[in-house]
């Protein structure tokens, strides 16, 4: 009796092994540039692709929560706030910021996407906020630039995909940030050239 149960068990658990493995190799390997609740390094967050002009943006996602600018060592942003008006905490109600790059006489064109503590979506191999460092490492590797900032406990990744930049943030080795950019290229970021 016992012998008949443990080959039931082991004939059951190879079938339902068989179909699982046979269903996840008919899922799509690849994301559509642009998918919603997707970072797809060098190319876009959440539907908006770096080099997307503001009215693409707006089309998109609505109205920013809040916007401003910003100023980097060699140039400025105008940028757009997206947040989660349900979260509590302030410092984390941030979704993502939308850095918007001066193109002629306007602050028009998408350079730099910024994905915030209240980000749920993930890169296409399944990298998100919270994820740990050691995953980042298991699925990227190791990265182009690592720099460490030990005031404010945290670490900054990045890799070069496309010729742009993916940035990961870490506090605790979880990320706490992941960005994309910059759609024209930054004379201070000299190492995804």
């Amino acid at each position: 009796m016992k012998n008949r149960i443990k080959k039931i068990f082991i004939f059951t658990s190879f079938v339902i092994s068989s179909i699982i493995i046979s269903y996840s190799c008919n899922l799509p390997t690849e994301i559509e540039p642009g998918s919603q609740g997707i970072i797809i390094p060098g190319v876009s967050v959440d539907g908006v692709r770096l080099g997307d002009l503001k009215v693409a943006v707006i089309a998109k996602l609505g109205e920013p929560a809040d916007s401003g600018w910003a100023d980097g060592s060699n140039r400025g942003w105008r940028y757009y706030l997206y947040t989660d008006s349900t979260e509590s905490n302030f410092y984390k109600r941030e979704i993502f910021a939308i850095y918007f790059l001066e193109d002629g006489a306007y602050f028009d064109t998408v350079d730099v996407i910024s994905a915030g503590p209240s980000y749920k979506g993930r890169t296409e191999k399944g990298i998100g906020i919270g994820s740990s460092i050691n995953k980042v490492h298991q699925v990227y590797g190791i990265p182009d630039t690592s720099m460490s900032y030990p005031l404010a406990n945290s670490i900054h990744d990045i890799y070069c995909v496309y010729k742009k930049w993916f940035g990961i943030t870490y506090k605790d080795s979880l990320i706490t940030r992941m960005s994309i950019g910059n759609y024209k290229p930054y004379p201070a970021i000299h190492y995804c050239k």
